[in-house]
C-alpha cells in the first residue's frame, strides 16, 4: 500500500523511521472510558484516517498542523490532543493539560524517502551503498528515538519534583505473571513479544519485572528489510518470510527462489540462504539491542537465565535457536498452560493481548494505577529547569495508566480474538 503511494509520487522507500509512541492528554478529565472521550475538541493531524479516528471515539477533531497546534496550546483554544510524551514536555502541553492517560493507541513513523528517478540513474555499486547505509542510519534514529522517549525518563523527570512513582503495567508485565512457569518467574526469565511494528520485553526475577522497555522493531521491519534488499513488493517480500528460517546454516545453497521486480514484469534469482541471512542480521540485531540494555542497566552477571518468546514475530523459523545462542540460556515459545481457561492451542499471536484480557477480567471496577504525587512532597528546590513544582504536583497526581483504558482496547478486538479463537 505505502509503495503504491509512494510511486505515485515517484518516490521510493528507503526505511521507516520512528516518531514515537502516542498517548492521550486532556485540560477536562482523565481519559478512563469512552464517554470520557466525548464532546472533548481534541487536536488531531491532518489526516482523514486520524479524524475519523478520534470521531468514532467520541471526540470532536480539529485538524492542526504542527505550527497551528502550538498556537491552539497558548490560547487554550483546544481540550485534548495527542503526541508522544517528548512533545507533551517540549510544546508545552503540560501547563494547559495536566490529565495525562498513557494509552500508547498510535505507533507514529516517518517515511525515509529518495526520489525514484535518481535512485534509477544511480549505478549498482551506489545503490546498494545508499541501502545499506539508510539502514545504518535508520537504526542509529531509532535508537536517539527510544532514548527520547523513554517512559523511565518521564518517571525521572516526575521524581526530580518530588513526585512518588506507584505502579504502571504493560502487556509485556502482564504476560510474565500469566505465561511463565514458577521456576521461570524465580529464576530470572525475560519474555520478549514481537509484534507487527514493535518488540516489547519484560525481564522479571522472584515474580517481579526488574526491567522493561520497547523497541520500534517487529515483524514488519523483517518484511520491509527484505523489500528493499530484493527491490520486491511487501506482500511478497512477507511471503519470503514466512517461508524461509533465519538462520542461514539451516537453508540449503542451492534452493533458489523466483523473485518479481517491484513494479516490473523482471524477474531474478535469489537463494534461500541470502534470504535468510537479511532475516538473520535483524533478529540478531533485535536481540543485541535487548541484551545490551540489560547488561547496561543491570549488568552482564544479570543476564537471564531463561528466554520466553512470543508475538507473531516469535514464528519465524529458527527464531529459538537463534536467541538462545545470542543470549547463551535456554530459550522456548510461549505456551498458554498458565492462563487455565483456555487451553493450550491458541496461536502464538494471541498470547499476549489473551493474558491483558485475563489480567482485566481480575481486576476491580475500581482499580487505577497512578503516577501518583503530592505538592506536600515536593521540594522547595527542584531540578527541572522552567517547571515549578506546583505544577509538576498537577500533572503527576493525573498522569494514569489506567487498566480500565486496556479493557476498552481488548473490546475493541474482541472480534479479532473470536476469529483467532474459531
Amino acid at each position: 500500500y505505502i509503495d503504491g503511494k509512494l510511486k505515485d509520487k515517484n518516490l521510493k522507500l528507503l526505511g521507516f523511521w520512528d516518531n514515537g509512541i502516542r498517548h492521550i492528554s486532556s485540560k477536562i478529565k482523565l481519559i478512563k472510558t469512552l464517554s470520557d472521550c466525548k464532546g472533548q475538541v481534541i487536536r488531531t493531524t491532518p489526516s482523514p484516517l486520524h479524524i475519523e479516528i478520534f470521531k468514532n471515539l467520541g471526540f470532536v477533531p480539529k485538524p492542526l498542523d504542527v505550527r497551528d497546534f502550538k498556537i491552539a496550546i497558548e490560547k487554550n483554544d483546544i481540550d485534548a490532543q495527542e503526541n508522544p510524551l517528548t512533545n507533551y514536555w517540549n510544546f508545552g502541553v503540560y501547563k494547559k493539560q495536566e490529565f495525562v492517560t498513557l494509552t500508547s493507541h498510535i505507533f507514529g513513523f516517518c517515511l525515509f524517502v529518495i526520489n525514484n528517478d535518481y535512485f534509477d540513474n544511480l549505478t549498482n555499486l551506489n545503490k546498494k551503498f545508499l541501502i545499506k547505509k539508510s539502514k545504518e542510519v535508520t537504526d542509529y534514529q531509532r535508537k536517539l528515538a527510544i532514548d527520547e522517549d523513554d517512559i523511565l525518563k518521564s518517571q525521572e523527570i516526575l521524581s526530580s519534583a518530588g513526585l512518588a512513582t506507584n505502579i504502571i503495567t504493560s502487556e509485556s508485565i502482564v504476560a510474565s505473571n500469566y505465561l511463565l512457569n514458577s521456576d521461570e518467574k524465580e529464576i530470572g526469565s525475560l519474555i520478549i513479544d514481537i509484534g507487527a511494528g514493535s518488540t516489547d520485553y519484560c525481564y522479571s526475577r522472584k515474580g517481579k519485572p526488574v526491567l522493561i522497555g520497547s523497541l520500534p522493531v517487529g515483524g514488519n521491519q523483517f518484511t520491509s528489510d527484505l523489500s528493499i534488499a530484493f527491490s520486491t513488493n511487501i506482500d511478497f517480500a512477507n511471503q519470503l518470510k514466512l517461508e524461509t528460517s533465519c538462520t542461514p546454516e539451516n537453508e540449503r545453497i542451492a534452493e533458489k527462489v523466483i523473485v518479481k521486480q517491484n513494479d516490473s514484469s523482471k524477474t531474478f534469482e535469489i537463494t534461500k540462504r541470502q534470504i535468510s541471512q537479511v532475516l538473520k542480521e535483524r533478529a540478531i540485531e533485535l536481540f543485541n539491542l535487548i541484551r545490551q540494555e540489560i547488561i547496561d542497566k543491570l549488568g552482564t552477571e544479570n543476564l537471564p537465565e531463561r528466554i520466553v518468546l512470543c508475538g507473531g514475530g516469535s514464528k519465524l523459523e529458527g527464531i529459538v535457536p537463534l536467541s538462545r545462542y545470542i543470549f547463551q540460556a535456554k530459550s522456548r515459545l510461549i505456551d498458554s498452560k498458565n492462563i487455565k481457561f483456555l487451553g493450550e492451542n491458541l496461536p502464538i499471536e494471541s498470547m499476549g493481548v489473551m493474558a491483558l484480557a485475563s489480567y482485566c477480567h481480575n481486576i476491580t471496577s475500581s482499580t487505577d494505577y497512578v503516577l501518583m504525587g503530592s505538592t506536600k512532597n515536593t521540594p522547595k528546590t527542584t531540578k527541572v529547569s522552567s517547571v515549578n513544582g506546583l505544577t509538576l504536583g498537577k500533572i503527576g497526581s493525573n498522569f494514569q495508566f489506567s487498566v480500565k483504558m486496556l479493557s476498552e482496547k481488548v473490546n475493541i478486538i474482541s472480534t479479532k480474538i473470536k476469529n483467532i479463537l474459531k
